[in-house]
């Protein structure tokens, strides 16, 4: 699974709360703004009141619910009464569903549908809800919506509200101290590890480190949409040679240096993280969800000079990013609301909602170059940031998802620092990826 601080649903739209409850207007923190207003978007909601009952997976807090969801979606449909129910580990999606509660709508990651939709049987395709409300496909990043397809079969299950991407991190205080220019937007995986294996060293005492990324995140994001279940044989796919690709260039090739080994090695061979950049400010670059500057992370990012660019990008895949990490709404099945449930979906994916999602720092799911446009106009960071980094690239199509999708993962996750410190060569840990995980497909198909 994701770290649990990138899990919850609640890191892909705190961005928005931060901006909107402390933040005042602020300048622009991209290199272009842009002062177009949207306009409302028109409602088809029903006459009467309506209680609309919402929960996810993720497990957000219900004052963080009602501060980044809730109130938005109050003001803005005040006949409706919005409760949303916390799931926790005593109480999942099933045990809301034994209880009898009757829910309408369900929110998740790309990542959670499986165990947190489908699996319980709720889903159901909303492709007429979507054209009796006169909801313009067009209008999203197609990636987003065939991505939902995919999971579905060609059925459309939600809608998609938030979204991540993953984009290269970096500190200008480091760059600048040895010398060396700044990354840019559009650099080859070749081209940005030769610049980080040039900032790796140790100087007055201190192991300094050019380049890592996020071991979770880019297996679950890479940009070959390599899943990790093969949805025509039902193994795991870790015999498919893009997998020793993705090793040997996102996590080994940085890590050549003795002084990128000695420093794994002093902390408990793991491979360098989130800590390393914020917070001992010892790491160059990171390759991270882009949630970072808009989440929990933000008085760390103010003691640092940073910056973003996009994320390199292969050879054989000029331009082509990560895949990104979306949030769907989904309407569920047995909800007796479908058509006011629609309406606040609606609203969510409307471009005047997106504008403040992308105003506060976050990704936006459309794309309509007014909100793209606006990103950052609400943050108010001490300088400038590149965050228009996020759509640089084009996104890498979503790969297959399945229940089996964490377990199998984790088989190859947990192998990546023997990889890295040459413990174990990459074809042996594939292989013993492999033969892991498709013993637990295995024994969970049985079940």
């Amino acid at each position: 699974m994701l770290k649990k601080s990138s899990l919850t649903v609640l890191s892909l739209v705190v961005g928005f709360a931060i901006a909107t409850t402390a933040c005042g207007g602020g300048g622009s923190a991209t290199n272009s703004s842009s002062g177009a207003e949207t306009k409302p978007a028109e409602s088809a909601a029903p006459a009467g009141p309506v209680k609309l009952v919402i929960t996810t997976s993720g497990g957000s807090a219900p004052e963080a619910f009602e501060r980044t969801l809730g109130g938005p979606i109050k003001k803005r449909f005040p006949n409706y009464t919005i409760e949303y129910v916390q799931q926790t580990k005593e109480q999942g999606i099933n045990e809301i569903i034994t209880a009898g509660t009757p829910l309408d709508i369900v929110y998740e990651t790309i990542g959670s549908m499986a165990k947190g939709l489908i699996a319980p049987g709720m889903a159901a395709d909303i492709s007429d809800l979507i054209k009796k409300h006169n909801i313009d496909l067009k209008q999203f990043d197609p990636v987003l919506i065939d991505g939902m397809k995919t999971l579905g079969g060609g059925k459309l299950y939600g809608l998609p509200v938030n979204t991540d991407i993953l984009v290269t991190y970096y500190s200008k205080d480091l760059f600048d101290k040895f010398g060396l220019p700044y990354p840019k937007d559009g650099m080859t995986w070749d081209a940005m590890l030769e610049l980080g294996n040039k900032l790796t060293r140790e100087a007055d005492g201190i192991k300094y480190l050019g380049f890592a990324a996020s071991v979770n995140h880019y297996l679950k994001l890479n940009q070959y949409s390599v899943p990790f279940v093969d949805p025509k044989s039902g193994t795991s796919s870790y015999s498919d040679d893009k997998w020793k690709t993705i090793v040997d260039t996102v996590f080994k090739e940085p890590a050549k240096n003795t002084v990128y080994q000695d420093y794994m090695k002093a902390h408990k061979n793991s491979v360098p993280y989130r800590n390393e950049f914020i917070k001992d400010k010892n790491l160059a670059m990171i390759l991270y969800l882009s949630n970072l500057h808009a989440g929990s992370y933000v008085k760390d990012l103010e003691s640092m000079n940073w910056d973003m660019v996009s994320a390199p990008s292969f050879k054989d895949k000029p331009g082509v990013g990560t895949q990104p990490y979306p949030v769907y709404w989904n309407v569920v099945s047995t909800s007796k609301n479908k058509d006011a449930a629609m309406e606040v979906i609606k609203y969510l994916t409307s471009e005047e909602y997106q504008m403040e999602v992308s105003k506060a720092g976050s990704a936006t799911v459309l794309t309509s170059k007014a909100v793209r446009e606006a990103i950052g106009q609400q943050l108010t960071l001490k300088h400038k940031v590149n965050l228009g980094a996020m759509f640089y690239n084009k996104n890498a199509p979503i790969s297959p998802k399945t229940l089996n999708d964490d377990a199998v993962q984790s088989l190859l996750e947990k192998s990546v620092p023997n990889i890295v410190l040459n413990t174990t060569d990459e074809n042996t840990a594939l292989r013993q990826a492999k033969e892991a995980a498709d013993k637990v497909i295995s024994e969970n198909k049985a079940k």
